[in-house]
């Protein structure tokens, strides 16, 4: 089991789930939409791996996302 934490510039939420939990399967469960680049533990990942779980992509543990915006006029 791990802690897995989301924030966003709107929403702050955590949740403890299984590792073998994907980043899609989280996002769910936690009922956010990623609008922007996501972030594992300070890491870019790529939509190719929101299909892979926790473990696939190495965290043990606890697991921060974060959803960044990106604008040209911030």
């Amino acid at each position: 089991m791990i802690l897995v934490k989301f924030s966003n510039n709107v929403t702050r939420k955590e949740e403890v789930m299984s590792a073998q939990t994907t980043i899609n399967e989280a996002m769910e469960n936690l009922d956010v939409d990623v609008r922007g680049l996501l972030t594992l533990n300070g890491a870019f990942i790529s939509k190719d791996d929101y299909d892979k779980s926790f473990e696939e992509l190495g965290v043990t543990d606890k697991a921060r996302l974060y959803d960044v915006v990106k604008s040209d006029n911030a």
